[in-house]
């Protein structure tokens, strides 16, 4: 069914027909969804619900990062790095606020690139200006290692040591390079990092023919796997599989494509039970997994995928999804230690983390537009995850309750490290703290104690944008627009896709800004059109507990199919939703 209004003016008649329309679909969408256990479980509407604006947080926050001549405490955040002649060759930005400034050679991918990562989610072009900051990340890429790989220290890069401390750089560069096309010496380390990690595949094979990755790391140097006798790092293929098909999404390397199945073929092999994730790599495969399946016709256990990504970590079995309310603050959906012993020497309680949870969103927003199944399931969790994450911000907590209380912009723009739960201290039982200094933590030695430390963030901090560029608040308080296409790399073209969840047990009207051109809006749930040549303010009726995806596509634009995917000028709109039906 779909609706034709040839006025601007319309919202009340939109929002109307649009209510009538959803009382005749809303159970055949519903229908489609597939749950995660753990998201199922997570509070429709958390409490207290307070969202933040984080497009204008993080627009704030890079205002002040990339200002060199920032002055006041602990600034500037940047420093650059100048060769004799004084040209800048690099730039430093500390993991955690101190005020004893960072050297060169405590420069880190994670924080740097993450940096011009977010700030590029939210708009700003870092290759254009006095400082072309993105031509200085060449300076994490390591030519020694294979044809090259980018590590988290400038020029020195050592996978064999811990995987996803290579593979999450690899990750990055290669998001950034995709954003910025005339940087061609990015790409092409890009490039030479995917033929990299696509000679290593084939070394994790085992003589039965089955592939293995259950490794720490790899030695590029012997062409062997790596285990350190202390940990593993699975989920690596994950990483691996997310870096080779957008390789080959990029330069079109049949090389690329094998590699990312060849670790797709072994992640799918594993039981659900055995859960590979160690750190942050996991959400990249379950992207990949549903590109592949949308874009390529493969059949990626998208769903166990996920599960993953919501549950106990294997190989890191005191790591998780947070599924709990501490101190009257629900926290679920944020990553990190779920339970503390033996991690930490004290009770029942756990430890979340900005940038896992941030990066998190990264991976799996875009998830929706290939498989709109999920679209309940990732809309409930981006509410949950994005109203708790503001409890990584000092502002949201007594003087008592963190650990660098005092400094506003600190407290405002830039994340603590991590948010602890400590159920057998009634004094404090929730603090927003960190590793960089002891806090409140008996028997557990910091990393540093020197006098001007604090727990303010940077390495996590950097990833604010993630949240700003997927999350809007719209005019119904607890209803999100949240951007499916935002945190997509090497996308296919397409139109604006945006995913809104209403948490309410009863449909709520959201109004919408589809922009001064007509548009038609077509919802990828149901996949039908629901509203035809709509342009300034329209409105669409979202059901209750469940999410629609709408794509804004030309108005009285051709459409078309191929198998399972309807698209309109020749560009998808739907991967589900073709001639053929649903696979």
């Amino acid at each position: 069914m779909a609706i034709s209004i040839k006025s601007c003016n319309t919202l009340a008649a939109v929002a109307l027909v649009a209510q009538c329309i959803w009382c005749g679909m809303v159970h055949a969408g519903a229908e489609s969804q597939d749950s995660i256990p753990s998201i199922r479980h997570m509070p429709s509407l958390p409490r207290p619900y307070y969202m933040r604006n984080w497009l204008g947080t993080g627009r704030q926050f890079y205002a002040v990062a990339f200002n060199p001549a920032a002055h006041g405490p602990f600034l500037p955040l940047i420093h650059l790095v100048y060769n004799p002649i004084g040209q800048p060759t690099g730039f430093v930005m500390p993991a955690y606020l101190s005020t004893v400034p960072d050297t060169r050679s405590s420069a880190q991918a994670l924080t740097d690139m993450g940096a011009v990562w977010g700030a590029t989610l939210l708009g700003r072009n870092l290759s254009d200006g006095t400082v072309d900051y993105v031509r200085l990340l060449e300076r994490f890429y390591d030519p020694s290692v294979g044809h090259g790989l980018f590590g988290n220290n400038f020029a020195s890069t050592n996978p064999q040591a811990t995987a996803w401390y290579t593979v999450f750089p690899d990750i990055t560069a290669a998001a950034i390079s995709a954003r910025y096309p005339a940087e061609k010496r990015l790409a092409e380390m890009c490039r030479a990092t995917a033929r990299s990690w696509a000679e290593a595949v084939p070394h994790f094979k085992k003589p039965d023919g089955r592939y293995d990755f259950n490794y720490t790391g790899f030695n590029f140097s012997t062409m062997r796997p790596v285990y350190n006798g202390k940990w593993r790092e699975p989920n690596m293929a994950s990483g691996i599989a997310w870096v080779e098909y957008m390789a080959w999404h990029r330069w079109h390397d049949a090389a690329f494509l094998r590699a990312a199945k060849a670790c797709m073929e072994y992640l799918s092999g594993l039981p659900a039970s055995e859960n590979p994730s160690y750190e942050v790599l996991t959400p990249f495969g379950a992207i990949a997994a549903a590109r592949m399946n949308a874009e390529a016709g493969t059949h990626y256990p998208v769903g166990k995928f996920l599960d993953w990504c919501f549950s106990r970590y294997g190989a890191r079995p005191t790591w998780g999804i947070e599924d709990a309310r501490w101190d009257d603050q629900d926290v679920f959906g944020l990553v990190g230690a779920v339970n503390c012993p033996p991690w930490r020497p004290w009770g029942v309680g756990g430890y979340a983390f900005f940038m896992e949870t941030a990066t998190q969103m990264w991976a799996l927003a875009p998830v929706a537009r290939y498989d709109q199944r999920y679209a309940n399931a990732m809309g409930k969790w981006i509410l949950n995850a994005a109203n708790a994450s503001r409890l990584f911000f000092g502002k949201f907590h007594p003087a008592a309750r963190q650990s660098d209380p005092g400094w506003p912009l600190g407290e405002s723009l830039i994340s603590y490290e991590g948010l602890k739960y400590h159920r057998d201290n009634p004094r404090q039982p929730l603090i927003a703290t960190g590793d960089n200094k002891t806090f409140l933590d008996p028997g557990y030695n910091g990393f540093r104690r020197h006098p001007g430390a604090t727990n303010y963030c940077l390495y996590g901090g950097v990833y604010i944008g993630v949240l700003g560029s997927l999350i809007e608040k719209t005019n119904v308080r607890g209803v999100l627009q949240i951007n499916l296409r935002a945190t997509d790399t090497a996308a296919p073209a397409g139109y604006p896709t945006f995913l809104f969840y209403n948490p309410y047990a009863q449909a709520r009207v959201v109004e919408l800004n589809v922009g001064s051109d007509e548009v038609d809006l077509y919802d990828t749930i149901t996949g039908t059109f629901i509203a035809r040549d709509v342009c300034g303010t329209a409105a669409v009726s979202v059901p209750a507990r469940s999410a629609v995806v709408l794509v804004y596509t030309p108005a009285e634009g051709k459409v078309s199919y191929r198998t399972h995917q309807t698209l309109v000028n020749g560009r998808v709109i739907d991967y589900l939703h073709g001639q053929a039906g649903e696979p």
